[in-house]
């Protein structure tokens, strides 16, 4: 019997190494990223796949969901008319 990962981890992988790619001039330091994600139960997988990537040191990026994205966002936020 073959064992297989979630298909999420597969997902986090290619994401992972796509950011890791795509900011490539910031490494190893990553932490000025913001990674919105759908619940925070992805968080330590998305780290992991994203250490990997890097293979070496990395200051990580944040990661937050869209609510507490919008949350820290809007905070001090007055609208103008």
């Amino acid at each position: 019997m073959t064992r297989r990962s979630a298909p999420g981890v597969a997902v986090l992988s290619i994401f992972a190494e796509r950011l890791v790619e795509a900011c490539r001039a910031r490494l190893p330091d990553l932490s000025g990223i913001t990674v919105v994600v759908p619940n925070l139960l992805i968080a330590p997988a998305l780290r992991s796949a994203i250490a990997r990537a890097v293979a070496g040191p990395v200051l990580l990026p944040r990661i937050v969901t869209l609510s507490g994205w919008t949350d820290q966002s809007l905070e001090g936020f007055e609208p103008r008319c």
